[in-house]
């Protein structure tokens, strides 16, 4: 039996060899931890986070994240990011490949085939290679674990998710999933196997089968699917599909609703007008269908009625699919849609998704609840559905976040995962900044950014709205009188849509924040002069004579920052400096304060980096 305990790290610091390089001393506790958290948001969240990205290389300042972390939409541009070992210095190339052309659905339909031979197949396979191919234009079939000999260079990504049944039924402490390139686990459980284990088979805390790991693929597929939980159909049903949303309806509604995202992502691999048609139809084939039933008085039924009767209509719907790919023509698309058809509707039918094996199954650790410990699956699905942004895993020692950059493309209501954040830490007992509620008055028309200061072991946040008052303002006068409100729970009137729509580009919004965000600190009294690069070196893993596959966390993702030899200048040119220094003032109130940390493998020189208090 392999037991949990405490391992060394694959990867650290090394401060004795920066010490060997440079003609200045290293102080760990100078250098800043810089989280950029990102949040969900499906398509919105994706472009998001790659305009704001692309807007930091401009600024120069990519280099002062230490980590990036995201849910929902934003892994799906991390993951295709990180495809690219050079992403942090070529953003140009990255934004170019997103707006180029998708890849086929008949190389999606390709790895569809290799994968449905797979025991743990699900619709988590068919909406991650339709959202990797349709939407993020790429087929990333690389290893997550292959990236523990990345470029340092590059931010550590974290890639977050949800335990789907202990989310419904579970302790928090048991929801919270993240995946790195070393290790996969529970934040707050602080359990982890290597993520190369992640989907082999254990027992008790010990390796039994030896699977191969998944591929990036299949990750965008767990980590950016809300529809997987029950409760988001309820959230996306059509306002003019008058049903009962009782638990009766579920079935009825995951169908349809799963079938009509899937026809979109279907449409963004095409390029044939004649397939696109086709697809339309389909869409409308749906649209009417639903539409009919809901002309019966489902009122009037007992709640046994309605299952026996959404049930037939579920049934109808796939049916109805299923004719209608018969009825194409022969070809390469109607080759694609049979296979599509075959493998995903009893899929949808069976509502699979994100089935994992369990690497805590019968593992003898008071820590690990019931939801977990007895089961020899797991269902991992969209970490949005807790909190849309990935705080949970940057709040604590274990990381020792200084700042959190927060830009938030949520859909929901602004500043709502700040306070789920907040209230998340502190049932887990984690510093986290004070928030007031009162907040939440500003949510209908936010402005650009926010400065949360923590005191002592607090993270700072900077919470960076993506649609406010600074680039939305002449949207906002427009549909302020046009746009309808609606009263809700609370009493607070609310327009019953954003008054600010994405239709401006994302890099250009954040670069607008960033600037307020600058002087929003300069006016705390915070100035910097420069920054700094992350380093990263490898050091053995101490044997053992068996060494634990379920193990505490082992900070093999530790980096440090880039140090750039720029001569101080008069005044500050970026959010980079600013943020630079504000983390280094609340390190060390010292003035003029000089560090030097390592030598950059570019240069081969010490930077510095300097704050003025």
């Amino acid at each position: 039996m392999m037991l949990a305990g405490s391992a060394q790290p694959l990867w650290t610091q090394s401060p004795r060899r920066a010490q060997k390089n440079s003609a200045c001393s290293s102080d760990d506790d100078l250098v800043p931890h810089i989280a950029l958290v990102a949040s969900g948001g499906g398509q919105r969240a994706a472009v998001s986070l790659i305009g704001f990205l692309y807007q930091l290389e401009k600024e120069a300042m990519l280099d002062t994240l230490l980590y990036i972390g995201g849910v929902s939409g934003s892994t799906w541009s991390m993951a295709f990011l990180y495809n690219d070992p050079q992403w942090s210095s070529n953003m140009d190339e990255a934004v170019s490949k997103l707006v180029g052309p998708g890849v086929e659905l008949e190389h999606a339909v390709a790895w569809l085939t290799e994968k449905s031979k797979e025991e743990d197949f699900s619709l988590t396979d068919i909406w991650g290679v339709l959202t990797s191919a349709g939407i993020m234009k790429q087929m990333d079939k690389r290893r997550l674990s292959e990236e523990v000999s990345r470029n340092v260079t590059n931010p550590y990504p974290v890639y977050c998710a949800l335990e789907k049944h202990c989310y419904s039924h579970g302790p928090l402490q048991g929801k919270w999933f993240e995946v790195s390139p070393h290790e996969a686990g529970f934040t707050e459980l602080n359990l982890f196997v290597e993520t190369s284990l992640l989907g082999s088979k254990f027992h008790n805390g010990e390796l039994m089968e030896k699977k191969p790991e998944m591929d990036m693929i299949r990750l965008q597929g767990i980590l950016g699917c809300a529809l997987a939980h029950e409760e988001v159909i309820r959230d996306v049903i059509p306002p003019w599909l008058n049903v009962p949303t009782d638990d009766v309806t579920m079935e009825y509604l995951r169908v349809y609703n799963v079938l009509r995202n899937l026809i979109t992502l279907v449409s963004s691999t095409i390029q044939d007008p004649t397939a696109l048609s086709e697809l339309d139809k389909l869409q409308k084939i749906l649209h009417d269908k639903v539409h009919h039933n809901e002309s019966v008085l489902l009122e009037s039924l007992s709640p046994e009625e309605r299952k026996t009767l959404f049930q037939q209509w579920s049934v109808g719907l796939v049916g109805a699919v299923d004719t209608w790919g018969q009825g194409l023509e022969d070809g390469a698309f109607k080759t694609s849609v049979s296979f599509l058809t075959k493998q995903v509707l009893p899929l949808i039918l069976k509502w699979e998704w994100g089935t994992t094996s369990n690497f805590l199954y019968q593992f003898q650790n008071n820590s690990v609840p019931d939801c977990l410990q007895t089961k020899e699956e797991f269902h991992l699905i969209d970490a949005g559905l807790l909190i849309n942004m990935a705080y949970p895993s940057f709040l604590g020692e274990k990381r020792d976040i200084d700042l959190i950059i927060a830009p938030e493309s949520s859909a929901g209501i602004m500043f709502e995962t700040l306070i789920l954040a907040r209230d998340y830490a502190a049932e887990v007992n984690k510093p986290f900044p004070q928030i007031d509620d009162k907040i939440l008055e500003e949510s209908d028309w936010p402005k650009d950014c926010y400065v949360f200061e923590g005191k002592e072991k607090e993270p700072t946040i900077i919470y960076m709205p993506l649609f406010n008052q600074q680039n939305c303002k002449a949207l906002y006068v427009l549909a302020r009188d046009a746009l309808a409100s609606t009263k809700h729970q609370d009493g607070i009137l609310r327009p019953t849509v954003r008054p600010c729509a994405p239709a401006v580009a994302p890099g250009f919004l954040f670069m607008q924040a960033a600037e307020v965000c600058q002087q929003l600190l300069h006016d705390e009294g915070i100035d910097v002069r420069s920054v700094g690069s992350p380093d990263l070196h490898p050091i053995g893993v101490e044997e053992t004579s068996k060494p634990s596959a379920v193990t505490r966390r082992s900070e093999g993702e530790t980096a440090m920052m880039r140090a750039t030899q720029e001569e101080p200048v008069e005044e500050h040119k970026s959010l980079a400096e600013v943020l630079s220094g504000f983390t280094v003032k609340k390190k060390k109130k010292e003035k003029k304060k000089k560090i030097c940390f390592m030598k950059t493998k570019e240069s081969g020189s010490c930077g510095i980096v300097e704050a003025i208090a």
